[in-house]
């Protein structure tokens, strides 16, 4: 302990340590459709997204793919681009029925938290 009123320091001094800690970074992209489809949530005052509504935010994200929503390759590029791999990350959950809607998780809005600001994306 550091002597405060003398302003000396002890000559065996306790020393912790901090584990390292590795923190993975997601894909800016990732980030940026995930904090889209918080605003469209908030927006339409639903919880749980259709993949016709995260077709809706990845075209305003990507205007140029001109995705449809009734074309299964773009509902196959949706899911290959984004949800498979945000759903790898545990930001988000998808019911396992054939349409199947889509909730941001608890750990989707941590991320968001956190990564939104780091990518300034807010």
């Amino acid at each position: 302990m550091k002597d405060y009123k003398n302003n000396q320091i002890p000559t065996n001094p306790e020393i912790m340590y901090f584990p390292n800690y590795h923190i993975d970074i997601p894909d800016k992209e990732l980030v940026h459709f995930l904090v889209e489809m918080k605003r469209f949530s908030e927006k339409t005052g639903v919880k749980h997204l259709t993949k016709s509504d995260c077709i809706s935010v990845l075209n305003k994200i990507q205007p140029d793919l001109h995705l449809s929503k009734t074309e299964p390759k773009d509902h196959n590029r949706l899911n290959r681009s984004f949800l498979i791999k945000l759903e790898r990350q545990n930001f988000i959950e998808i019911e396992r029925k054939p349409r199947g809607k889509v909730t941001i998780s608890e750990e989707g809005e941590f991320a968001i938290s956190i990564f939104a600001g780091y990518f300034d994306l807010k």
